[in-house]
């Protein structure tokens, strides 16, 4: 992730948890990274950034559910899907948003 970029860590530990992120950047790509667990749950994403957009992840869970998304956004639109599940029942979903063309009158 970080080769040839400025890098930022941080990471802070508490009684109540821990959370980690890492932040990696050049001229072209911004990339980051983060986490944070607790007795509760933990819930983790990813990102990257470019000029052409933005691709990401996360993910989450309790003892009682899980959810997880993913998506990219562009100028051109965004597709983003994800799912959810607990121990009754489990949903998933997708997506597409396209722009409206600006109509020239």
């Amino acid at each position: 992730m970080a080769e040839g970029k400025n890098v930022a860590v941080g990471i802070v530990l508490t009684e109540e948890g821990l959370a980690v992120k890492e932040v990696a950047a050049d001229d072209e790509v911004v990339e980051i990274i983060g986490m944070v667990a607790t007795e509760e749950g933990v819930i983790a994403g990813a990102a990257m950034a470019t000029e052409d957009g933005v691709a990401y992840k996360v993910a989450a869970a309790t003892e009682d559910a899980a959810v997880v998304e993913k998506g990219v956004v562009t100028e051109e639109g965004a597709v983003v899907a994800g799912a959810a599940a607990t121990e009754d029942e489990a949903v998933a979903g997708a997506a597409v948003v396209i722009p409206e063309e600006d109509e020239e009158e």
